[in-house]
């Protein structure tokens, strides 16, 4: 993690407890999973596309081509509660 990581956490009040890299990144959400919950009637699902808006689908498309291209890397952080 660099320096300007480690900044915006203590500045949010968080301290990093690890930092992983992925080698490969899944949506989370299969369109299997929409299709059963659209037959079973209920709501859409919860997901990227409410907070990030109309740009969604433009922006996921920028972020996989970038992963694919290895311009960038997905990662995960898991922080902890500054005492």
């Amino acid at each position: 993690m660099n320096i300007r990581s480690r900044w915006f956490l203590l500045f949010a009040g968080l301290m990093s407890v690890t930092m992983v890299m992925a080698a490969a990144c899944s949506s989370g959400t299969s369109s299997g999973d929409k299709t059963k919950t659209a037959a079973a009637g209920g709501p859409p699902s919860l997901g990227l596309h409410l907070l990030m808006g109309k740009s969604t689908p433009e922006i996921v498309r920028n972020m996989i081509d970038d992963i694919s291209k290895g311009r960038i890397a997905p990662g995960e952080l898991i922080a902890r509660k500054a005492r």
